[in-house]
């Protein structure tokens, strides 16, 4: 039985906007849900975190307005890098309690419903707390298209995400095709711990 994880992400309004309204896994032989996220009644914390944990100048900022996630933000170079930093709307569950993720091992792709205001090439998103190399931590999706000023639905298969990535770019550098030990593991499906989206 395929499914799908289906991850609704809802419009933000600034700079630089991605965001998150209701996450569910969808059947798509009988359209069955399991819901991840709903904003409108929300089961995880959301919060944001930049790159002036490593000296960088971007800023972002999550609200939860009227059921609807808005992540706005500026990426800016981080000085002693010269490099681009980043901004990330994450949440991390216990595991235990309310906020926990569910199985999603029997699933296919994530699907994001969501529009950003600004033509830009660098968004992301990322699941997992698996240590990927250096700082980085989780398995990600090679950047995302977004759609620009329209809601549509982004589906990133979930063979696509890889636990080798690049901690500058984000840049995937080994697909989980190429190397199946960069795949998603069954563990981290079965609860993915966290999930965030990237600036």
């Amino acid at each position: 039985m395929r499914r799908v994880l289906l991850l609704l992400v809802l419009p933000a309004t600034a700079t630089l906007s991605v965001l998150a309204a209701s996450a569910s896994v969808v059947d798509v032989n009988d359209g069955d849900e399991v819901l991840i996220e709903d904003f409108a009644s929300p089961y995880h914390t959301w919060e944001v975190m930049n790159d002036p944990v490593m000296g960088g100048k971007s800023t972002s900022n999550f609200v939860n307005e009227n059921g609807i996630a808005k992540f706005t933000g500026v990426c800016a170079i981080v000085p002693f890098l010269h490099a681009p930093g980043f901004i990330k709307l994450q949440t991390q569950s216990t595991s235990t309690g309310d906020d926990a993720f569910p199985d999603i091992s029997s699933c296919t792709a994530l699907q994001v419903i969501m529009k950003t205001n600004v033509p830009y090439d660098g968004y992301r998103i990322g699941f997992g707390t698996k240590r990927s190399g250096g700082h980085g931590r989780g398995y990600k999706a090679p950047s995302l298209t977004v759609p620009l000023s329209k809601f549509d639905k982004v589906t990133i298969p979930l063979d696509q995400f890889s636990l080798h990535w690049d901690d500058a770019t984000g840049d995937i550098i080994t697909t989980c095709s190429d190397d199946d030990s960069y795949c998603p593991d069954v563990d981290t499906l079965r609860d993915m711990k966290a999930l965030s989206f990237w600036g």
